[in-house]
């Protein structure tokens, strides 16, 4: 299903062995301007790449690399190149990996006229234990949008662990801990601790299709807020949350806010009550909330309205 296959590879490997035993291996590989296009997926070029090979270790001096709109620079330390070609055992890898703009759906998604149906489920490999730390200017998701996007993570046995995950996002900053796995058997899953800073509430409507469904007043909120919560759940073939599975609990504080007249509930309590303002400034509301069996249940919360 190869479409399309060209470019530079030069390779220098001085390899002795007897039997399974390797008593010399050593080299390097070079890659320059390769092109590679298989049916289905995007479209990768690599730029430049440089390899050193050793009885010890794989080493990546230089990895720069497109996939679709996406961009990678990588280096780092992958297990003995006869490990990754035998595949007798798990590889082990420890990178840096540096990007300019990461669009997720580069690596997920079918091209253009697939479905979704005809993806293949997605699996974190088996065989893979990996430390890597992520540097990336922009990482796009649909409309969500990350700047500064930085962290730590490790995937092993298909499970897929961020530590101290930090970005600038809808208009203020987020952080991230937690793991998403993806079992052979049965739908991956996620269990995150989520914190957002100061973030519009506009921005946040805009690029967030489960604040779309779960608070749906955020259309009619002018201002930021503040949250910090858990979730976990379903994630379907492309890695998106299944609304109805996500359990979630937390706190959200809004800050420099109102409700906007334009909430038609706010218009008729204004009406019958004319003290009641509208907008309504409802800065330093803290509220707790739940989602279950998704259904958001908000605990009750006051807000002050000319001393009402």
């Amino acid at each position: 299903d190869i479409e399309d296959l060209e470019g530079v590879i030069s390779a220098a490997v001085d390899l002795v062995s007897k039997g399974e035993r390797i008593e010399k291996l050593t080299g390097n590989i070079t890659v320059n301007e390769l092109r590679y296009k298989e049916a289905g997926s995007a479209p990768v070029r690599i730029r430049r790449a440089r390899v050193e090979l050793s009885p010890e270790a794989t080493r990546v001096q230089e990895l720069d690399v497109q996939v679709g709109q996406s961009d990678l620079q990588v280096n780092g330390v992958v297990s003995p190149l006869t490990v990754i070609l035998v595949g007798d055992g798990p590889v082990t890898a420890s990178a840096w990996l540096k990007s300019r703009h990461l669009r997720v759906e580069d690596f997920l998604a079918p091209e253009d006229g697939a479905t979704a149906a005809d993806a293949e489920p997605f699996l974190f490999p088996d065989d893979l234990d990996a430390n890597f730390a992520l540097d990336v200017a922009k990482l796009t998701y649909g409309d969500l949008v990350l700047d500064n996007f930085k962290g730590k993570g490790r995937l092993k046995n298909r499970k897929l662990a961020l530590d101290g995950v930090r970005a600038d996002a809808l208009g203020g900053s987020m952080k991230l801990d937690g793991d998403i796995v993806t079992p052979p058997k049965g739908p991956p899953t996620f269990d995150i601790t989520y914190g957002v800073d100061r973030a519009r509430f506009s921005e946040a409507f805009e690029a967030l299709h489960t604040m779309q469904v779960y608070v749906p007043i955020a259309r009619y909120l002018d201002g930021r807020f503040s949250a910090d919560f858990r979730a976990s759940g379903i994630l379907d073939e492309s890695l998106a949350p299944r609304l109805e599975s996500i359990d979630a609990s937390g706190l959200a504080a809004a800050l420099q806010s109102k409700l906007t007249s334009d909430f038609a509930p706010l218009a008729a309590l204004n009406q019958a009550i004319p003290t009641i303002p509208k907008p309504l400034d409802i800065e330093g509301v803290r509220a707790r909330f739940e989602i279950e069996d998704g259904t958001l249940k908000l605990r009750p919360t006051t807000v002050q309205a000319r001393g009402i």
